[in-house]
Formats: structure tokens, sequence, C-alpha cells
């Protein structure tokens, strides 16, 4: 029954999830990085950044965090190398304003509502209370991930020649695939021990043996 009710739940929050990445896309992402400020050093965010960028990047205000990304500044994508070579800007060669702010864009359309997805919708997650039920390491064919919880949580990833699937709560993102086990680490992914709920439904995005 735990997992008929979570399943319902989690069919409930996925649409929202849905939705509001839509209307993020459609509404938001183009105007809230105008409301941009700098990353201080209070924010989780701010310690986890490469150190030569510290003080330069930027993130959303707090009444905005939900259109964010939790584990990422706005400047992502270019000090991270996503839509520029790594090595094309430096902290003596910035994009110009408004190229950043294309960047900043293009970063929260490629993330569009994460943190709806982490806080609002997300889990506290307790690695104890987790169990593996599958894992196939990519074969040639495909990669399976399977785990539950102890309430009822789920979590299933997917990819292969038939597509990626990434269902329920990602607690894929504390799994070691190299120790096969939990990251050994006492660090959440983010701010909080959370899992935030995923719906991710892709038959075009293929993995095959040579990718």
């Amino acid at each position: 029954m735990k997992y008929l009710l979570q399943g319902l739940k989690w069919l409930v929050f996925g649409i929202l999830d849905l939705v509001f990445n839509l209307l993020c896309v459609l509404a938001f992402n183009w105007w809230v990085i105008f409301f941009a400020v700098d990353m201080k050093p209070d924010s989780w965010m701010y310690k986890d950044e490469d150190p030569k960028w510290r003080g330069l990047t930027k993130r959303l205000p707090k009444w905005l965090k939900w259109f964010e990304t939790f584990d990422a500044s706005l400047d992502e994508g270019w000090t991270g190398g996503y839509f520029a070579p790594k090595g094309t800007y430096s902290p003596d060669s910035m994009p110009s304003y408004w190229k950043r702010k294309y960047y900043q864009w293009r970063w929260l359309n490629r993330n569009s509502g994460y943190s709806f997805s982490y806080y609002p919708l997300g889990e506290k997650m307790v690695k104890s209370e987790w169990t593996i039920r599958k894992w196939q390491p990519f074969d040639g064919s495909h990669q399976i991930f399977l785990a539950t919880s102890s309430n009822g949580l789920f979590n299933f990833n997917y990819q292969g020649k038939y597509g990626t699937y990434k269902l329920g709560w990602k607690a894929w993102n504390y799994w070691d695939r190299d120790i096969q086990d939990w990251y050994p680490s006492n660090k959440p992914w983010g701010p909080e021990w959370r899992v935030p709920v995923c719906m991710s439904i892709n038959p075009f995005n293929r993995k095959s043996e040579s990718t």
C-alpha cells in the first residue's frame, strides 16, 4: 500500500514539476536573471565553487530560489564549460553583460525549476532507509538502477537503446557506481539531505556502446 500511495503522490508531483518547468521556460527564465545577486560566502554554492570563480558568480535571490539550480551558480554554463570550452573565459576576461545574461538564460532552460523539484517536491534523504533493488551497469545495451525506501519512495533510472527514463526521487545521485554503494562521504547533494522529484521520459536520448 505504501508504494501505491507514494506512487500516486509521485504522479501528482511529477505532473506539477513538468508544468512548473514549462512555465519557467515560457514565462520566467528570461527575466529572473536580471535579479541575479552576488554569491555570498555563507551560500552552500559558494563553498562548492571552483576557487578561481569565488566572489565572481551570481545566483538568484531567496524569493526566486525555486527557479535556480540548487547545486550550481547561474554562471555554471560558461564557467563550467557547458556552453563555451573551458579556458574561453577567465576572472580577467569575463563575458560581456548581455553575453553573460544569455548564458544564464540558457543555463536555467537546461535545468528549469530545479530547486522547485528539490525543495517543495523533494523528500528527505536518509541513505539507511534505501535499498538497491537492481543495479545493472551499462552492458552495451542498457543501464538500470532501481531503489526503494522503507517509506515507499522509489527511483528508477534506465539509460539504453530505448531511451532515457528517470522516475521517482533521484536517489541515483547519491549512488557511487564505482564502489556500488551509496557515496561514503557525509555530504548531501545540495544544501540539504534531500532528493528531488523527477519525471524525465526521453525515448530519443539513447545510449549505445559507442557513446
